[in-house]
């Protein structure tokens, strides 16, 4: 059996500027980086996927940053990551997608 492998994510805390970070993304992990205890994951620009708090939008979280275009608003802290590989592995994002994300989301 191998060691997890640690992934690439870029994390937007509320009022904070994208962060690259490197992490062994566990359910643990993830809900700890969202702060919440129901987490999802949607699919997002640039072949991402956008993880976030599933009920931020009703449990008080503050606004975070506007998504697609600005028809949807993402509560609490977001990450995105890669998209799923063909085993269901979450993968880590390249450098062109958190050059574009950053774009995006830090101007």
């Amino acid at each position: 059996m191998s060691d997890p492998q640690k992934i690439r994510i870029l994390l937007f805390p509320v009022g904070s500027v994208g962060l690259v970070q490197e992490h062994v993304l566990t359910l643990d992990k993830m809900y700890e980086l969202a702060k919440c205890n129901l987490i999802q994951a949607v699919p997002y620009n640039h072949g991402t996927e956008l993880w976030c708090d599933e009920e931020g939008k009703l449990n008080g979280a503050l606004p975070n940053r506007k998504l697609w275009d600005g028809r949807d608003v993402a509560f609490g802290p977001i990450f995105f990551t890669g998209p799923a590989d063909l085993e269901g592995n979450t993968t880590s994002l390249t450098d062109e997608q958190i050059k574009l994300l950053k774009e995006e989301f830090d101007g």
